[in-house]
């Protein structure tokens, strides 16, 4: 810098006098700059005044490159830490969201028609959506005793609702108060529960975005929509169960009341629900899954409803599809799957292995229990 800054700026002393060393603020309080000007000229005082922006210049730059040299490695120490992670989920271990990772056990879920399912990990029991009573949808309804005695689980710890439909919503307080479960749902939800009868201290109302702890398992309620029934001319998405409903209540009464996601941590996994074929997208962005349990009617009036869903999960390792059999019809026999929904399923499948192939999808069977280690 002293050679440039000598080039450049000429030196001018007092005749007679040699040319001395001084210390110039205007560079830096800590550098000596042999030859600056004693008595400077015009020229001279622009010219050192250039050089000292110059040197403030270089300074920052060696100050920038040292600020990213600190930034690459903490960022690699971020993706040593992520690497860390996916190994420790292959290694069998839950994904952490700032808790403790729990190893995992293997997770049984049971299909029990529509879009109810029961996931157990052998201590811990989470109901979704159970309906068993299949009435009459041309007049009032109530849950069926008998139905609920003979297919409600005698232990539960929670029952979870994603919308307030009647084939939702009908017998999930039945079956809370036959199983001792508490019951989640949206404000429609809970006020149902509490009209069927169940205790204030059971009945836990969701607006979406909460993540609950309840020790053995956690839920994150996710946002979320209903399918687009009527060709997407539906616009009951957020009608409402009266305030003080008048049970029994007809088809109609059933008003979705907003429509959840769950995202159920439970032995070890994560279990991703979607009980109706809608989502908003940027509520599953960044979850990880290992188990996604969707539904697939009418998933056809969505925009590339597969695929993107599998991207915004980062591909689970299950697929469990939900929500397909024929809910208007009774719950026993079990009838078979006819030709168009076989059909609909196997589409399905594709598009799911389309964008992740390494996905194992599989249509469950009506009680028969899927083992997930």
């Amino acid at each position: 810098m002293v050679v440039v800054m000598r080039k450049v700026c000429p030196i001018r002393s007092v005749p007679g006098k040699p040319i001395p060393s001084i210390r110039t603020s205007a560079l830096s309080s800590n550098v000596d700059v042999p030859g600056a000007p004693v008595h400077p000229t015009a020229r001279g005082i622009a010219c050192w005044t250039i050089l000292a922006a110059m040197k403030r210049l270089w300074l920052g730059l060696i100050a920038a490159a040292s600020a990213c040299s600190t930034s690459a490695s903490k960022l690699d120490s971020v993706a040593t830490g992520a690497g860390s992670a996916v190994a420790a989920q292959d290694a069998g271990t839950a994904p952490s969201r700032g808790t403790p990772r729990t190893p995992r056990k293997p997770l049984t879920l049971t299909y029990l028609g529509v879009a109810g399912w029961q996931i157990t990990d052998g201590t811990t029991t989470v109901l979704v959506d159970p309906y068993f009573s299949r009435p009459t949808l041309d007049a009032a309804m109530a849950s069926d005793p008998a139905a609920v005695a003979k297919h409600a689980p005698a232990k539960a710890d929670l029952v979870v609702v994603g919308h307030s439909h009647v084939d939702h919503l009908l017998d999930a307080p039945a079956v809370a108060l036959k199983s001792g479960a508490q019951i989640m749902g949206s404000i429609s939800t809970t006020r149902y529960a509490r009209a069927v009868g169940m205790p204030e201290d059971r009945v836990i109302p969701v607006q979406g975005g909460e993540d609950y702890d309840f020790g053995a398992v956690s839920v994150r309620v996710l946002p979320s929509l209903h399918s687009a029934l009527d060709e997407k001319h539906w616009d009951g998405q957020r009608t409402e169960i009266a305030a003080d409903p008048k049970l029994p209540l007809t088809f109609d009464g059933f008003a979705a009341g907003g429509t959840f996601g769950y995202l159920i941590r439970i032995g070890g996994h994560e279990v991703l629900v979607l009980s109706t074929a809608n989502y908003i997208e940027r509520e599953l962005v960044g979850l990880t899954p290992d188990i996604a349990i969707v539904a697939t009617g009418l998933r056809q009036e969505l925009y590339d409803y597969s695929c993107r869903l599998m991207r915004a999960t980062g591909s689970p390792a299950h697929v469990l599809t939900t929500h397909f059999d024929a809910w208007r019809e009774p719950l026993e026999p079990t009838p078979p799957l006819d030709a168009e929904t076989r059909a609909d399923l196997a589409a399905f499948e594709a598009e799911i292995h389309a964008c992740a192939p390494s996905t194992v999808v599989t249509t469950p069977e009506r009680w028969k229990p899927i083992v997930i280690e």
